[in-house]
């Protein structure tokens, strides 16, 4: 089973172990129509609430903790547009998931659900019910496990290629959150004045789950630049809120972290033959072009 589901059995789903994301996707032409250190303790649920939903498949309501608007300061971006918040990681409440008949989804896609796909997802016998909302804030694997559960059920429902693409992105900055936290923790084990009493063994298992997590983020990467690069053909701009230069910017980006230059080049050759306006994207690009040359050289 890909590592991208690992822990959904837990939920009563079995994931079938050469699963494709995007195999509802190829239809022939005739078918297709912060991460920083804190200075002071951050209450972190002082900047939830709880939001009253209705589900978009079995129509019942629930509440899901959700960050209260403009409560979160943006810092800092990575290089494929993660955004860096100063007080908590923003994206572990952007997954909804209804615990009466399991339906998740990112909140930007959860209720934009047409009659079709509620048809696939009823029609699948399942014993499994979606994640508890009841804890008053989320943890970073709680995050994982709903974004597995999001992605699965973009699967189940046929939804469009941006929408699994987006939701493996975001799996993937889950990924890197909880990477970032060990290795911040692995610095406090190595932080000690006397080599004799580091705990090597926690190390090691430290270690071990850091080469986990960036193997994990690899692969979620990969699946979403196929479904960008397929939906930047196929789909209507914007996309998952972002212009045809915003899109191929990351495309180019996401195809440059998993080695792939050649398709990275090019992305970034066409698009500084257009005109782009945005003055700091157009900057972005650029500084990739000279960050993939130096890459290749140093391979």
């Amino acid at each position: 089973m890909s590592k991208l589901f690992e822990g959904l059995d837990a939920l009563g789903i079995k994931v079938d172990d050469k699963v494709d994301i995007y195999e509802e996707n190829k239809v022939s032409p005739e078918e297709q129509s912060e991460i920083v250190d804190n200075k002071e303790e951050i209450d972190e649920e002082e900047f939830l609430f709880d939001k009253e939903i209705e589900c978009a498949v079995c129509f019942k309501k629930f509440t899901s903790r959700v960050v209260k608007t403009g409560r979160l300061k943006i810092i800092d971006s990575d290089s494929d547009l993660r955004p860096i918040y100063r007080e908590f990681d923003m994206g572990k409440y952007d997954v909804w998931s209804c615990p009466h008949c399991g339906y998740t989804s990112l909140s930007r896609f959860f209720a934009g659900i047409t009659s079709k796909q509620r048809s696939f997802i009823k029609e699948q016998s399942m014993e499994s019910h979606g994640v508890e909302n009841e804890n008053a804030t989320y943890s970073i694997d709680d995050a994982i496990m709903r974004y597995k559960l999001a992605l699965y059920y973009s699967i189940l429902k046929k939804g469009k290629l941006s929408e699994k693409a987006y939701t493996c992105l975001k799996l993937a900055w889950m990924f890197r959150s909880k990477r970032e936290n060990l290795e911040k923790s692995l610095e406090e084990l190595l932080d000690v004045e006397n080599a004799k009493d580091i705990n090597f063994e926690e190390v090691v298992k430290v270690k071990m789950e850091i080469g986990e997590l960036r193997d994990r983020e690899k692969e979620a990467i990969q699946n979403a630049v196929v479904g960008f690069d397929e939906a930047y053909d196929k789909e209507n701009f914007p996309i998952c809120g972002m212009d045809e230069a915003t899109l191929g910017y990351l495309i180019a980006e996401l195809y440059r972290k998993i080695g792939e230059y050649e398709k990275s080049m090019r992305w970034v050759n066409s698009l500084l033959k257009k005109h782009i306006g945005n003055k700091r994207l157009r900057e972005r690009i650029t500084v990739l072009k000279n960050r993939i040359r130096k890459e290749i050289n140093h391979s």
